[in-house]
């Protein structure tokens, strides 16, 4: 009798996406991707280099499997910056721009029309 040589069993090897990779499986922006990080929302990067990270791919698909769809819900709101409001409410020129603008009389009298120029 023949007998058969087992198969070792295949070895699942997580793979390291770098950010291109990472947007395009997400449909993410890149600072999108670093705010969900940022506050916790997304799964966290390896140091690769010194300068240079990825994501496990087993990760990112665990992220999205777990992210809602459209029909279920709402996607959850991104962290936004709150910016200082501003002391005045309408934006100031500077005195730079204020220069160079054209001041135009509205008082003054426009000339007559030429009567020898035909308008067409």
């Amino acid at each position: 009798m023949k007998e058969k040589k087992q198969q070792p069993a295949s070895v699942a090897v997580d793979r390291l996406v770098r950010l291109p990779e990472v947007k395009h499986l997400t449909g993410l922006g890149r600072s999108s991707i670093y705010s969900y990080l940022q506050a916790g929302a997304f799964p966290q990067a390896v140091r690769v280099g010194e300068r240079a990270v990825a994501w496990r791919l087993s990760d990112l698909e665990r992220w999205m499997a777990g992210r809602p769809s459209t029909a279920q819900a709402e996607a959850p709101q991104m962290p936004r910056t709150v910016r200082k409001a501003s002391a005045t409410k309408t934006p100031r020129a500077s005195s730079s721009q204020a220069a160079h603008r054209k001041v135009i009389d509205t008082t003054a009298k426009r000339p007559a029309p030429n009567p020898r120029k035909a308008h067409a």
